[in-house]
């Protein structure tokens, strides 16, 4: 299941969501990272901001980075992986 975060979001919780994500990755885990994003194929959810955040790639951080959707669902904040990208 996605992560569900408060509608009031401080600034820390959203970074804090994304290394839970990370430390997924890390833990090579994949499956669990993939269910810990929303997947809104239908778009019900409202957009209302994105992030990005820079991946460590064989331990050392890399110019490899996350986009992620910050979604507004009726009672909460969700995030959606955009993409994955070097830049």
């Amino acid at each position: 299941m996605a992560i569900k975060l408060p509608i009031k979001v401080t600034p820390q919780i959203i970074p804090e969501a994304v290394e839970q994500w990370i430390a997924l990755l890390v833990k090579e885990d994949y499956q669990a990272a993939y269910e810990f994003t929303e997947q809104d194929e239908e778009k019900e959810a409202q957009i209302i901001g994105n992030v990005i955040y820079d991946l460590p790639l064989n331990g050392e951080w890399s110019d490899l980075s996350a986009t992620f959707y910050i979604l507004k669902k009726e009672e909460f904040i969700t995030l959606e992986l955009d993409e994955i990208h070097v830049f």
